[in-house]
């Protein structure tokens, strides 16, 4: 196996709870299996969970106002996109791991 740069290190450290491993991986050129034995040799700790205030944080951190509330992450939402103001339906899961914005 290849050894990591300290760049992808800081890169898992960095995006470990807001991205899904399969997308680190491939972001990085490298396997969901060694993204995960690399997490494990950091520290970080696998499936954390969040509290709904640290999730409407998360969204509300890249710039995306929720119109309806919280009531889990596999629940729909109304969202308003921060640069048109477009509103839209979706899930918290979607905005947390991909950025769900519409325009």
């Amino acid at each position: 196996m290849k050894s990591y740069t300290r760049e992808e290190e800081d890169f898992i450290r960095d995006n470990y709870d807001t991205m899904k491993i399969a997308d680190i991986a491939t972001h990085l050129g490298r396997t969901s299996k060694t993204i995960d034995w690399k997490r494990n040799q950091l520290g970080i700790k696998p499936n954390k969970k969040r509290t709904p205030e640290q999730i409407v944080s998360l969204i509300e951190g890249k710039g995306i106002r929720l119109l309806s509330e919280y009531t889990g992450f596999n629940n729909g939402i109304l969202a308003e996109c921060p640069t048109c103001k477009q509103e839209w339906n979706t899930r918290p899961d979607n905005i947390v791991y991909q950025g769900d914005v519409q325009c």
